[in-house]
C-alpha cells in the first residue's frame, strides 16, 4: 500500500467522552511532512469539567488561546471551512480511536442534511493498528517501538494527538 497524497489528521478534546469538544486540532500533510495546521480552542460549555480532563488536559493546552468567542457552534463552523479549505471530501480524515470523541464533533459539523458533505470514510488509526496486529490503543507507543519520532508536546495536547496520529498512520500504510 503507497502513502496517502494528502491527509488530514483531526484531535478533539471533550469534557469527558461524552462531553462537547472544546479543544481541536487538525493537521494537513503529505508524504513530506506536515503543510498546515488548524487548532481551535473554546469554553467547555458544561457547569462542571471532567475530573479526568482537569487533571490531564487542561495543564498541557494552556497554549491555546480561547479562539471561538462565539462558542461550540463557532468552533464547528470553522472546522468545517477548513476542512473545506483543504480539499473536503477529497481529502481522507484520519483520527485515533475516532469514536466516540471525534465521530460526535463530525457529526455536529456536518449535521442534519450536510452529513454526506463530511469525510467518508473516516479513516480510524486504531482500527489500521489492530490489522496490522499491533496494540490499537497508543499511537505513542507505536511509534517508540518502531524508532519514530513523537511530536513535540504533550499527550492530550489536540495538536500533538492529530500529529501523532498522522505518523502512525503514514507509517502503518507505508509497511507491508
Amino acid at each position: 500500500m503507497t502513502a496517502l497524497d494528502r491527509l488530514i489528521s483531526i484531535d478533539a478534546e471533550t469534557n469527558g467522552l461524552a462531553g462537547r469538544a472544546f479543544a481541536v486540532a487538525m493537521t494537513l500533510s503529505d508524504p513530506s511532512g506536515e503543510l498546515d495546521t488548524f487548532v481551535r480552542r473554546c469554553g467547555i460549555g458544561e457547569a462542571v469539567t471532567n475530573a479526568w480532563v482537569a487533571d490531564n488536559v487542561l495543564p498541557v493546552i494552556t497554549d491555546i488561546p480561547v479562539n471561538c468567542p462565539g462558542g461550540y457552534p463557532q468552533m464547528l463552523a470553522q472546522i468545517g471551512m477548513q476542512i473545506e479549505k483543504w480539499g473536503g471530501r477529497e481529502i481522507p480524515l484520519a483520527a485515533h480511536v475516532a469514536w466516540p470523541v471525534e465521530a460526535r464533533l463530525l457529526l455536529d459539523v456536518y449535521s442534519h442534511e450536510r452529513v454526506w458533505e463530511g469525510p467518508y470514510p473516516l479513516y480510524d488509526v486504531s482500527s489500521v493498528l489492530l490489522a496490522k496486529g499491533e496494540p490499537p490503543l497508543s499511537v505513542d507507543d507505536y511509534l517508540t517501538r518502531h524508532g519514530l519520532p513523537l511530536p513535540d508536546g504533550s499527550p492530550h495536547h489536540p495538536l500533538y494527538d492529530a500529529r501523532a496520529a498522522e505518523r502512525c498512520l503514514r507509517h502503518l500504510l507505508a509497511t507491508n
